[in-house]
């Protein structure tokens, strides 16, 4: 076999791997980074498999954009603003703190590491992962102010600590660092990656208004994060920055901007897109692991291993020790605060400080770490620092990962159900509108009265349920009868698809309106399942 044949079978393979794994942590019901950790471990155990070793500006250019624009582009804008203080905290107050005090812990740990390089690593694990977090707060439903906070914490986090990872890779690379110089950086690079992604985003989004086409919406989707990452640092700007703007604006504007049939199919590619590639992150790494492990750092295993368990802990103290003063000094410092803004309970802020797992972009930026410096020189100690970051995100998976659930029942958290009480008002309006637009239509000409009748119905007996549902007096209000709606309403529509099905087999109908029907019927079962949640 030639080396294309070779390439093809092992991404391929890649593919099966994530699949399987991702299954079986579903089953188990795991945050499934923790099985994709554990199977690049595997693999590194396998004998005679290709050693791979991507370009390091290659992985930033090919994994971050899609990631952050996918994370960016469903954030909340107004959970955003109204929990600014606390995410900004987090974001900017923590990044900087992690990034100093864990870059100081692996320079006492391993001397040979200088402090330049340190505090890369620092960087390095500074950002947490959201797709390790959030399926387990929202399975466990915890108060909506604390998986906002979360959430979005987690994408600023991501921004600003890739900026402070470029400022910190710099200056190992030039061999020259000055505060003053660094902070007016981190400013002009910032700023301006906002604007670029602004300009991007406005450009995009009239240019999707124009387009009629779900493939070609959604084809244009995926180019302009890699566009607008690309063009930023072209402008020595952060691309980082100027993706996330992109995806926040993106994301606002695809409500008005975007035909339904685009926003449902582009919201599979991205989800599938996003999916695959983490999974590549951690079985690339397991991939490289043996490679690492037996490269010459003249560091011994032992030490490596300890270091990495030493600078995990001291990232979970860092995170929590912040958190919670991050809370109350500035609840004790200011009376009006106090007044505007009572401190929340000591267990939502536990949670908050226990959801600090590193995930995939940390081990992006480990492997895009340079491989030389400015002066042709090897970077010191890379392959070093990619195996702490690989054993950080590990220990941080298991420890925490597998704990949250358990801390979560332990404090006796509970949703607050803000969440689907705005979810039933938004709907109940929405149907208000429906019958207030059909009272005015059914004068027309080209509306029959049976029609409008029939549509009349329909949409009284929804309006009718949501009603219920707010005034408690519906006879699908209780949990245990919504429940059961549910499941008949999923039996009757899976009757439906079995009987078209069957009139397919028996040559009734063509292929074709199998899918047209069956797609309809999909739809309806997704919205099923999600009213259901």
């Amino acid at each position: 076999m030639n080396g294309l044949e070779h390439q093809t079978e092992l991404i391929l393979g890649l593919m099966a791997i994530i699949a399987v794994l991702v299954t079986l942590a579903r089953r188990l019901a795991l945050p499934y980074p923790i099985l994709l950790v554990i199977g690049g471990i595997g693999l590194s155990l396998v004998p005679d498999l290709p050693h791979i070793r991507m370009a390091p500006e290659i992985v930033f250019l090919l994994f971050l954009p899609p990631l952050l624009y996918e994370e960016s582009y469903f954030t909340s804008w107004r959970d955003l603003r109204a929990n600014i203080r606390p995410i900004s905290l987090l974001a900017f107050g923590l990044v900087l703190a992690t990034t100093a005090i864990v870059g100081a812990a692996a320079h006492w740990a391993i001397p040979a590491l200088s402090w330049p390089v340190a505090f890369v690593l620092g960087a390095v694990v500074a950002p947490t992962d959201e797709a390790a977090v959030m399926p387990v707060i929202e399975r466990m439903a915890v108060p909506r102010r604390v998986a906002t906070i979360i959430s979005d914490e987690s994408l600023v986090n991501d921004a600003v600590s890739l900026v402070v990872y470029r400022l910190a890779v710099v200056a190992v690379v030039t061999g020259s660092f000055s505060f003053a110089r660094a902070g007016a950086q981190f400013i002009v690079v910032s700023v301006c990656g906002v604007l670029i992604g602004l300009v991007i985003a406005w450009l995009a989004s009239h240019l999707m208004k124009r387009l009629d086409d779900p493939s070609v919406e959604i084809t244009v989707s995926l180019i302009i994060p890699f566009v607008t990452y690309f063009t930023a640092e072209n402008f020595n700007a952060s691309g980082v920055l100027a993706v996330v703007s992109l995806g926040i604006y993106m994301g606002r504007t695809a409500a008005t901007g975007r035909s339904p049939q685009s926003r449902v199919e582009a919201r599979a590619v991205w989800e599938t897109l996003v999916f695959l590639l983490n999974g590549f992150l951690f079985l690339l790494v397991g991939l490289q692991l043996r490679s690492i492990l037996q490269s010459h750092t003249g560091i011994s295993i032992k030490v490596q291993v300890i270091s990495a368990l030493l600078i995990s802990l001291t990232c979970v103290i860092v995170r929590i020790a912040w958190v919670f003063a991050s809370v109350y000094i500035p609840h004790a410092l200011s009376r009006k605060l106090r007044q505007r803004e009572p401190a929340p309970s000591w267990r939502s802020i536990m949670i908050v400080a226990w959801t600090g797992i590193r995930g995939g972009l940390s081990l992006a930026a480990a492997l895009a770490i340079p491989l030389t410096l400015g002066n042709g020189a090897p970077f010191p100690h890379r392959d070093m620092m990619i195996f702490l970051t690989y054993c950080v995100i590990l220990v941080t998976l298991v420890l925490q990962g597998l704990t949250l659930p358990i801390l979560i029942r332990v404090l006796k958290v509970k949703s607050d159900r803000s969440r689907e009480e705005e979810e039933n008002n938004a709907r109940l309006q929405g149907t208000r509108a429906a019958l207030s637009r059909l009272d005015i239509l059914s004068d027309e000409s080209w509306a029959p009265a049976e029609v409008s009748e029939h549509l009349r119905e329909h949409y009284l007996a929804k309006l009718r349920l949501l009603e219920g549902r707010v005034h408690g007096s519906s006879n699908i209000t209780s949990e245990t009868n919504r429940s059961a709606y549910s499941k008949l309403h999923e039996e009757l529509l899976a009757a439906e698809h079995r009987a078209i099905v069957l009139m397919r087999d028996e040559g009734e109908i063509e292929d074709d309106v199998l899918h047209t029907i069956e797609r309809d019927l999909d739809l309806q079962r997704v919205q099923l399942g999600t009213e259901e949640k």
